[in-house]
């Protein structure tokens, strides 16, 4: 009996460390799972930037600083699908998600002083894998499943302020929170071992505050010479942690074990600059660090994390809203990125590599669809690794409409 008992619990600790799956895009089981990189549906055709960029009809959520611009209320809401096809040792499987990607509106309180109000909901990671394998250990054969779902969700409050007519800044406050439910299942081909199911269901909540500036200096600064519409931004998401509540359902031993604690999230810097030329084209770059190797979770420190570095660059063909021809009224967008993403397995990191392609269509006066593509590949098959290859698909409505009109009295 005491065998039986063990074995299973032993097992779950290999099964903590597995390095080689046989499906299902599983680099989401570590730490939070894939972060969310989403500055807006327009940013999401450009590699997914947005820290240097501010506009007159632009909900920037990796900046609130270039929350500034906006003259009109806003409205940008957008969904996702994501199809991924994973390979390992041979084999693939293929694995889908959709849901909602934001949904955000910006109210312009004092065009003049930059002051806008920002209210948006959008995932901040998300968690999504299905895999099976087959497995020995100590000459015992077992068929092994794993599913995970879930993430985290952030509800925001933003504002931006003008200092003066090329400096910005802005705040943005946010509630985490979520549900992360992980579920294994362990079936062993020799009857004398008994079978086991351990269920982990854990609930986070915490708040992240993120602080932006951006600059858009003058043709000549400091005596050098820049190019026309010029800009730079910078954003802080502070280090926090989350409040964690975990039930864990070991079957064999028909126990539940329940834990409090935290769950760490490091500090977030991002640094991007952006500029148009032509009075048409806009070119803008991005890079975001964020180290996660010193990550904790109740209590203990998270294995299998490292330093995570993203960079994108993109380049749109902004509209010419006034042409008969409804092609030269659509912007085109284009972009490509790098991400070190957070995770290492076994010190091999994973690494992932993508483009994107966009338009924005306009379908009224004052609201334009936003499609955008994304085509990426993360991971490696050496090592008994992973390779995931996937197309996401985003698509999302903004508008405006005009709000606070001051009339004069009679």
């Amino acid at each position: 009996m005491t065998a039986r008992r063990v074995l299973p619990i032993s097992l779950l600790l290999v099964v903590g460390t597995l390095s080689s799956f046989a499906g299902g895009p599983v680099y989401s089981r570590y730490g939070f799972g894939d972060i969310v990189w989403f500055g807006s549906g327009r940013a999401a055709g450009l590699g997914g930037l947005g820290y240097g960029l501010r506009g007159e009809g632009f909900l920037n959520l990796a900046n609130p600083a270039g929350l500034s611009g906006l003259r009109q209320t806003r409205f940008d809401g957008s969904f996702f699908y994501t199809s991924t096809t994973s390979e390992a040792g041979g084999a693939s499987s293929p694995y889908s998600q959709a849901g909602l990607q934001s949904l955000s509106f910006g109210i312009p309180i004092d065009t003049a002083r930059g002051i806008t109000l920002l209210l948006s909901t959008n995932p901040y990671s998300q968690i999504g894998y299905a895999v099976t394998r087959r497995d020995e250990q100590r000459g015992v054969v077992s068929n092994q499943e794993f599913y995970g779902r879930g993430g985290l969700s952030e509800l925001s409050l933003g504002l931006s302020y003008a200092p003066d007519r090329s400096f910005f800044v802005g705040f943005k406050a946010s509630y985490l929170y979520g549900r992360v439910r992980q579920y294994t299942r362990i079936d062993f081909e020799n009857a004398s071992f008994t079978d086991d199911v351990i269920e982990r269901s854990s609930f986070h909540s915490g708040f992240l505050l993120t602080l932006g500036v951006l600059w858009e200096p003058s043709s000549t600064t400091f005596g050098i010479r820049l190019p026309r519409d010029f800009s730079i931004g910078v954003a802080l998401s502070l280090p926090t942690s989350t409040t964690v509540e975990q039930d864990a359902v070991f079957g064999v031993l028909d126990t539940v074990l329940t834990n409090h604690g935290t769950a760490s999230v490091p500090l977030r810097f991002g640094l991007g600059t952006a500029f148009r030329f032509a009075d048409r084209y806009v070119v803008a770059a991005d890079v975001a660090l964020q180290d996660w190797s010193g990550s904790t979770y109740l209590g203990a420190s998270v294995p299998d994390l490292r330093n995570s570095i993203r960079m994108s660059a993109g380049i749109e063909a902004l509209p010419r809203l006034n042409d008969l021809s409804v092609f030269q009224r659509i912007a085109y967008r284009l972009g490509a990125g790098y991400h070190q993403t957070s995770v290492s397995v076994n010190g091999t990191g994973i690494d992932e590599m993508f483009v994107t392609g966009g338009v924005a269509v306009p379908i009224g006066p004052n609201a334009r669809l936003n499609i955008a593509l994304q085509y990426g590949v993360r991971g490696t098959t050496s090592n008994g690794l992973q390779r995931d290859s996937y197309l996401r698909l985003n698509v999302g409505l903004t508008g405006s409409e005009l709000w606070f009109v001051n009339f004069e009295e009679d």
